[in-house]
């Protein structure tokens, strides 16, 4: 008879399914430690990933979503470290986000062959070890996400004091410390299984080897912190955004020039939506169901139902770019560079419909101006073959009571609206 051994405290198979049978033992505590024993799931690990179809659709799924996570964060990583314009301490921390999410597009080929293959895995550490690296990177995902959050809100609570608040010096500290606090969070899988269970050999290798202190740990040291700094940064970046909307509207009104405050605020609101809302899409599923599984005793995250929430989770790293990256139009222009100029290298003739704007003409000549809230004013030579690009200071423009008065040119009224 074959036996299963827990903590040097041996159960013989009929005595297990006898306790997996009795409504009142659905645990048994050894060591202070609740141990979730499944034996035929466990077993059945075998017949996951025993149909062609769920094969097919696992491997398409993974390549789809590597494939595009990889070539998106590898663009806007290029395009940041190229161009000096966009090299602030607030694009360092996008440069972080898609450091980690093109550190997981590169994984997800080795956790797709390690999920298939893991019926044949009976050690625990080549088991959690690709559990670890995906919480390495999918945690300094998240604390960049969260660390951008905080970005903005400070350019909107201090504005006066965010050149000294937010220097490189303070914002590679963070980055810094965003990766070594993923590091040892993601160390902890391995720390407690040879702590806690000393055994080299398991029944079977899945998500749920990851013991639920360890699970509770991830959930109120990173996600639950986390997702409270993001809602309550944007929540205050769209209260300021809103009044800052009217006030403008009022100006405009009192100077006829009525452009609707509802569209203004529903623009707004439209982004603030998009940047929470996709990311609560992409990781509340899998936490929910995690907490559901620890406090209520089922067994939602098995098998394939991990490997799909898993997937959705990481397919926030193919969102991030476009969020983060594409509607920045400094950003966009960049991309637009690179793109001109890597793909004649590579054989391909890039045809763009729109024509390239002025202000990507001086991408790589004249510093960043973002922090300061200015749009530089620049002076293209068009005459010359090569596109000579001059920076000049940006104007002030003082708000004194004349500015209200009603104006004597079109460019005065401009500068008004522009400098509230």
């Amino acid at each position: 008879m074959s036996n299963i051994i827990l903590n040097s405290t041996t159960v013989e198979r009929s005595q297990l399914n006898g306790l997996l049978n009795n409504e009142h033992l659905p645990h048994i505590r050894s060591r202070n430690v609740v141990l979730h024993l499944n034996y035929e799931r466990g077993n059945s690990a075998t017949s996951d990933w025993t149909s062609p179809g769920d094969v097919t659709l696992a491997v398409l799924s993974i390549f789809l979503l590597s494939s595009l996570a990889m070539c998106s964060n590898a663009l806007l990583v290029i395009s940041i470290y190229r161009f000096k314009r966009l090299k602030n301490p607030s694009n360092y921390l996008v440069l972080s986000l898609s450091s980690a999410d093109l550190g997981i597009g590169l994984v997800l080929p080795i956790a797709l062959y390690f999920e298939l293959c893991r019926s044949k895995i009976d050690t625990a550490l080549l088991c959690l070890v690709p559990f670890s690296v995906l919480i390495l990177l999918c945690s300094v995902s998240i604390l960049s996400v969260t660390g951008i959050a905080f970005d903005r809100y400070i350019s909107l609570a201090s504005p006066l004091r965010y050149n000294d608040i937010i220097t490189d010096r303070t914002i590679g500290r963070y980055i810094t410390g965003f990766w070594v606090y993923s590091f040892v969070v993601s160390c902890t899988p391995v720390l407690w299984w040879y702590i806690i269970r000393p055994e080299k050999h398991v029944i079977a290798c899945s998500f749920n080897l990851i013991g639920y202190q360890v699970k509770l740990l991830l959930f109120f040291s990173l996600f639950a912190p986390c997702l409270f700094i993001i809602f309550f940064s944007y929540a205050y970046v769209y209260v300021i955004a809103r009044y800052h909307a009217r006030a403008i509207f009022l100006v405009e009104l009192s100077l006829r020039r009525q452009t609707g405050e509802v569209e203004t605020e529903a623009k707004y609101g439209r982004t603030l939506a998009a940047t929470t809302g996709l990311f609560l899409i992409t990781w509340l599923p899998f936490q929910v169901c995690m907490l559901i599984d620890m406090f209520h005793n089922t067994d939602i995250l098995t098998g394939k139902t991990t490997f799909y929430l898993g997937v959705l989770a990481v397919s926030n790293t193919c969102i991030n770019p476009w969020i983060y990256g594409y509607r920045n139009s400094e950003i966009r222009c960049a991309f637009s560079r690179t793109l001109d100029e890597f793909a004649p290298k590579l054989g391909y003739i890039l045809k763009s419909s729109v024509p390239t704007k002025k202000s990507c003409l001086g991408m790589s000549s004249y510093a960043s101006n973002i922090r300061l809230c200015h749009s530089p004013n620049l002076v293209v030579n068009k005459t010359e073959a090569t596109h000579t690009t001059y920076l000049h200071p940006p104007e002030t423009t003082y708000v004194t009571e004349t500015s209200f008065l009603p104006p004597t040119s079109t460019k005065s009224v401009t500068n008004t609206v522009v400098s509230l």
